[in-house]
């Protein structure tokens, strides 16, 4: 996922919000109508779900979180902030200033004094909007900081502050996009009546590192099983599949996430349990190695039809059917 990813983040992303530091903002420096960015906003989500393997009933907010890339919307805040504050003292933005306070001046002397206040610049207004955005995370990093610092000493059983999960740190305004963020999915989590694994996953925790080491398919089970929303029986019926109950046919009510992967008995899970330390669906998915040994188990065991080309993939692979094979001749044999 995280190659995958990358693609969208370094290619896709950048062409199809070229220049919105500029177009992305109104006059008075506040962000442009949420119609006019939808289109952006569902091209994003169509590419994440290549990303992620989802269905297109998963709600939007749980692929953004786990393929770990902003809404479009934040996003374009963000460059736009950052823009603005870089070209603060820039000599190529002090002359237009100038002559729009010389325009303004002169109005205001022919209009004897009635003139409007004089005009400022896009760029100008998204700057103040700035300075805001820079004060308002001041204020919200000195309210949090004891806070989160008592829970990662909490978490850790006393050893210090949890690891970051990034090694580059955030700027102001990224601090502002991902906090903006982080509400937006705390509202829709709490919202949500049954919780699926992804939102009870804690919010620093930094879901890239789940996927590190899968393959496609792998990681594409891992995100189904976060989500819970999979083709299994009860999600099947949920969603009114004709002829499908939510049963599982080894006569069990509900054929869930956690009946699969615990207590199916059509399933040999014996090398699965001794990997796992919980019987908590949340915790195993929430710790990266027990995470990933889930993923893997759960195409192996053919579980689902989507599933069963990797598995025979697999199969070969530690047959050693793919021993030597490379898909180009080396650039000496050309």
């Amino acid at each position: 996922m995280r190659r995958s990813r990358l693609l969208y983040t370094a290619i896709v992303r950048p062409i199809i919000t070229y220049g919105s530091e500029i177009w992305s903002r109104r006059a008075n420096g506040s962000p442009i109508a949420r119609s006019a960015t939808e289109r952006l906003e569902r091209l994003q989500t169509a590419r994440l779900r290549r990303v992620t393997g989802a269905y297109r009933a998963t709600n939007t907010k749980a692929i953004q979180r786990e393929a770990g890339v902003l809404p479009l919307r934040l996003w374009m805040g963000n460059q736009s902030f950052q823009h603005a504050a870089s070209t603060t003292k820039l000599p190529v933005e002090a002359k237009p200033q100038q002559v729009l306070r010389d325009i303004a001046a002169t109005t205001r002397r022919r209009r004897r004094g009635l003139g409007a206040a004089p005009p400022q610049s896009q760029t100008l207004a998204t700057r103040k909007l700035a300075a805001e955005v820079k004060e308002e995370i001041r204020e919200w990093q000195t309210f949090t900081a004891e806070s989160q610092a008592r829970h990662a000493q909490r978490r850790r059983g006393g050893r210090g502050g949890e690891k970051p999960k990034r090694t580059k740190p955030l700027t102001v305004f990224g601090q502002w996009a991902e906090l903006k963020w982080h509400r937006e999915w705390a509202e829709c989590a709490r919202q949500r009546r049954e919780k699926a694994s992804t939102w009870r996953n804690p919010w620093k925790q930094w879901p890239q590192h789940l996927y590190d080491g899968l393959t496609k398919a792998e990681g594409t089970a891992l995100f189904l099983l976060l989500t819970e929303t999979i083709g299994l029986n009860r999600w099947l019926a949920q969603r009114g599949v004709p002829g499908v109950a939510k049963r599982c046919p080894c006569g069990w009510n509900d054929q869930t996430v956690y009946h699969i992967i615990f207590h199916c008995p059509r399933y040999d899970r014996s090398t699965l349990l001794q990997r796992l330390s919980s019987e908590n669906l949340a915790t195993v998915l929430s710790h990266p190695e027990q995470a990933r040994a889930t993923a893997r188990w759960f195409v192996q065991q053919d579980i689902l039809e989507q599933f069963r080309v990797a598995r025979a993939i697999g199969e070969e692979r530690e047959r050693g059917a793919y021993e030597g094979y490379a898909p180009f001749d080396g650039l000496s044999q050309w």
